[in-house]
């Protein structure tokens, strides 16, 4: 089992699992007290009462008050009912970040069913991939994502469409029984055996949840939160539940001014933002864009390692800068920290409140003081499991033995240890689970998307690091007589996957390398950010300034030492949040203002002579 070398001795947490075994290697959150009987949408409902003018969400200039945020919720769950959605049955949403979200996802519960989040920007056939395994009774979308269900036999209730409809229903809550054991919503993760896997959250799983975040880090009816993630992403629970429970305002930004960092800090200023949550990738985006800092400003930082760096930089911005921990099967954070002085390491810190961290060996058992384990996670966050998966929920979410008694825990798959003050050092990963912008993301379901290519052999994917980013790059084993590109290979996942999944660098080998005992020798595999040999066959040196000056802001922000006149900026490793960073620092460069979009379509090349037009016409 993996030791850290520098391991501490027992400290704070830890309780003695009986004669003549180790101290037991767990340390239990504060025991928080609330009233476990009540769901979701019953939080949204005390808020309405007691607050009902306040205004509840804003977004893309208007406005909901708690009280038309309640309504709303309550003629779509009408409207859901007489269409035939029941109680326990699924309701897809296809939905933007809009002013009507928060509203269509109570609607969703008090029709008596849970929710499941779809990303319209993902690829149709995924979209339709998780619709036919989670089996939804309706989905609830806008006109402009009416084409991905076209032809599908599921009812689809459109919200701009069917307006008419949803004001017609009464604005009282239908007569609806639902238990805090009742599923509130199915989120799909990335997985190992090459397809999604839904998670299934329990009302009680996130009621405990918001009340442990109520209390720390802590939001208030004076805060105003501003929410920038996907509903796909479970930590969006956080930016839409918590504000709505508290009596707080929501600020919802649209996917372009999440990706343009000025207009990000233009949304914190207009509405006096005090908490956001965001990964380090978005939150270095801001801090490189010149962000002086707001000192009111409650900064939750998550979904990934805290660079040392990026905390110094958020520290000297913000007021308060929390780093938090937590998979969607515990229900989005289950630890935090108060991230005060970044010359001590950065830990996961703690349990937060009703939640019990362990540190068991191979063989299940508490590790010893300073030694590292598989960190395992217990508590009221704790998800019913793994939808119409057994045999995945039996091999993830274990019983076991505490020094408390009987528990049930999710194993995590995540190497950690504690430290002599009782908080989690994060060490890695078991298996080949990565992360990329937050996102979790299992290899072998990028493998087996590149396998499907007629062309292809055998694949394998790899990450990377490359400056304070993670990047994939897919290694392939072509068929005899076989030619596909990198760019075809990644066309052809880009029907498959979210972007977040599809590889930067496409490296046809004559072989995978391999271990004595037959396994790929992922060790032996070349590291392509580093050879100045990976851009295209036809690899063309830039030739005037202006290529030149594109190149060395493309080779700055991707960390690798060649960029090519024929390259493009996304199969070098851009990404959409680095692509207006890259717009950025050209228009300081030169003077040229850029659509980031550009960036997609173009190389380098035919992005300079872009440019030089532009310049002309001006």
């Amino acid at each position: 089992m993996l030791e850290d070398p520098n391991r501490e001795e027992s400290g704070p947490g830890r309780e003695s699992d009986g004669p003549g075994n180790r101290a037991t290697h767990h340390v239990v959150g504060v025991a928080l007290d609330h009233d476990r009987a009540r769901c979701v949408h019953h939080l949204v409902e005390e808020s309405a009462r007691l607050m009902p003018d306040r205004v509840a969400v804003a977004a893309g200039g208007a406005t909901r008050t708690f009280a038309e945020v309640d309504a709303f919720g309550n003629r779509l769950a009408r409207t859901l009912r007489d269409v035939g959605v029941a109680t326990s049955d699924i309701v897809a949403l296809c939905l933007d970040r809009v002013v009507d979200l928060p509203g269509s996802l109570v609607g969703v519960l008090k029709a008596g069913a849970a929710y499941l989040p779809l990303d319209p920007a993902h690829p149709v056939q995924r979209l339709r991939d998780t619709l036919a395994q989670a089996g939804p009774a309706c989905i609830v979308t806008t006109q402009d994502h009416g084409a991905i269900f076209e032809g599908l036999d599921i009812p689809v209730l459109t919200l701009d469409r069917d307006a008419a409809r949803l004001a017609a229903q009464p604005d009282t809550a239908p007569d609806v029984q639902v238990g805090p054991g009742d599923l509130a919503y199915v989120i799909y993760t990335s997985g190992s055996t090459g397809r999604p896997k839904g998670v299934e959250v329990e009302h009680r799983n996130l009621v405990a949840f918001l009340e442990a975040m109520r209390r720390e880090p802590g939001l208030g009816p004076e805060d105003t939160l501003l929410g920038v993630t996907t509903l796909s992403f479970d930590i969006a629970g956080l930016e839409i539940w918590l504000p709505l429970m508290v009596g707080a305002r929501l600020v919802l930004a649209s996917r372009t001014e999440v990706v343009r960092a000025t207009e990000l800090l233009a949304l914190i200023d207009a509405f006096d933002v005090t908490v956001m949550q965001a990964t380090p990738v978005l939150w270095r985006s801001l801090v490189e864009s010149g962000w002086a800092g707001k000192p009111n400003l409650r900064a939750l930082c998550g979904g990934e390692t805290l660079p040392r760096d990026l905390a110094v930089s958020l520290i000297r911005r913000v007021g308060v800068l929390w780093n938090l921990y937590g998979p969607t099967e515990t229900t989005i954070w289950s630890t935090l920290e108060r991230v005060t002085d970044p010359e001590r390491p950065i830990t996961i810190g703690r349990p937060i409140a009703n939640t019990t961290v362990h540190i068991l060996d191979e063989a299940g058992r508490s590790a010893g003081p300073g030694v590292a384990g598989e960190l395992c996670i217990g508590g009221e966050g704790v998800a019913r499991g793994y939808r119409d998966r057994a045999d995945l929920t039996s091999e993830s979410f274990r019983e076991t033995e505490t020094a408390s008694g009987p528990a049930r825990i999710y194993r995590t798959g995540d190497l950690a240890r504690f430290d002599s003050e009782g908080r989690l050092i994060y060490l890695g990963r078991r298996d080949q689970q990565v992360k990329i912008r937050g996102h979790r993301i299992e290899l072998e379901e990028i493998e087996g998307a590149l396998n499907a290519h007629p062309l292809v052999r055998s694949a394998v994917v790899a990450a990377f690091k490359v400056g304070s980013d993670l990047r994939l790059a897919a290694f392939t084993v072509l068929e005899p007589y076989g030619d596909v590109t990198g760019s075809e290979l990644r066309q052809h996942l880009r029907g498959i996957l979210p972007d977040v999944m599809i590889p930067s660098r496409y490296l046809p080998l004559d072989a995978l390398p391999q271990t004595t005992s037959g396994k790929v020798d992922r060790a032996a595999l070349p590291n392509p950010f580093l050879d100045a040999r990976h851009a295209q066959a036809s690899h063309e040196l830039p030739a005037t300034e202006l290529e030149r000056t594109i190149a060395r802001v493309w080779r700055d922000l991707l960390g690798i030492e060649a960029v090519g006149a024929n390259d493009n900026f996304f199969e070098i490793g851009g990404h959409s949040l680095l692509s207006v960073r890259a717009a950025s620092a050209i228009k300081s460069e030169t003077g040229i203002e850029l659509n980031p979009r550009f960036f997609f379509y173009s190389t380098l090349r035919q992005l300079a002579a872009s440019m030089s037009a532009l310049d002309r016409a001006m």
